[in-house]
């Protein structure tokens, strides 16, 4: 397969780089891709460029909660990284947060493999102190179980951990209404008249935890409004990832973001 990044740099007139270079130019307020994630964060980066002090870019989803819903990152551009990495996420995701969320001080989760202080890798103990010692709203680890339960606004990990829970809870959501579905079928077959009060709620809670409601995930860390699609993204996934990313470009994140790296 060919390499994303080598890709980009070779084919300058590739549909990527040039979104990339419409928004640098001012010509674009934003752009949504579906391509390649690697593709995708390379030509940003390059035609671009990071915010000022952003060390990498992170890709931070927006997952549906009990309440008003969270922030997950990194979603998938960075399988590994350093302390200082994740804590530079937290901040981004915050700024996210309360943008797009309108959350005042949104809340911090680190995510591992225990709720106590002094779980994980060594890595974790480190963002953990680093976040403890800061001025974000830290609560603490957070476990898998708390991803939709709203235990904390912002949700941070590295890209590898971040896209296999991402994965893993929309199709465990997925397929948990199908199970529901499926279950009460029998029981609407003979009583069909039950199908009034049971299917509203149980299509209620798909479309809440139905992906396409989103679109796709926003990369932050660059100068310009992007926003990352599933390769997969149906017309109504690419429409939500469309108005997203018109309604971002509307709220001064790049700015936002600027301002919290700086700070």
């Amino acid at each position: 397969a060919e390499n994303p990044g080598r890709a980009v740099r070779d084919k300058r007139n590739a549909s990527i780089v040039v979104a990339c270079r419409l928004v640098a130019e001012g010509k674009a307020q934003g752009l949504v891709s579906a391509g390649s994630t690697g593709a995708s964060l390379t030509a940003a980066v390059l035609e671009l460029g990071r915010i000022e002090g952003v060390l990498r870019p992170a890709i931070a989803a927006i997952i549906p909660t009990t309440d008003r819903g969270g922030v997950l990152l990194d979603a998938g551009a960075n399988p590994e990284c350093k302390p200082e990495h994740l804590f530079q996420f937290a901040a981004m995701g915050v700024a996210l947060a309360r943008a797009r969320l309108n959350i005042d001080n949104p809340t911090v989760g680190l995510l591992n493999n225990g709720s106590e202080e002094g779980k994980g890798r060594a890595i974790d103990k480190t963002v953990y102190a680093l976040l403890k010692d800061s001025d974000l709203n830290f609560v603490g680890n957070v476990e898998g179980r708390d991803l939709l339960m709203g235990t904390a606004d912002v949700i941070v990990t590295d890209g590898f951990t971040g896209n296999a829970v991402l994965k893993s809870s929309e199709a465990t959501a997925e397929r948990l209404v199908d199970l529901v579905r499926l279950g009460l079928s029998d029981t609407l077959s003979d009583h069909p008249e039950l199908a009034q009060h049971i299917l509203p709620p149980l299509v209620a809670v798909r479309n809440r935890m139905n992906p396409d409601r989103y679109g796709g995930a926003s990369l932050l860390g660059v100068d310009g409004v992007v926003t990352i699609a599933h390769g997969t993204a149906n017309a109504e996934a690419i429409a939500s990832a469309l108005r997203m990313t018109y309604e971002v470009a509307g709220l001064g994140l790049v700015d936002s973001i600027r301002a919290s790296v700086s700070s």
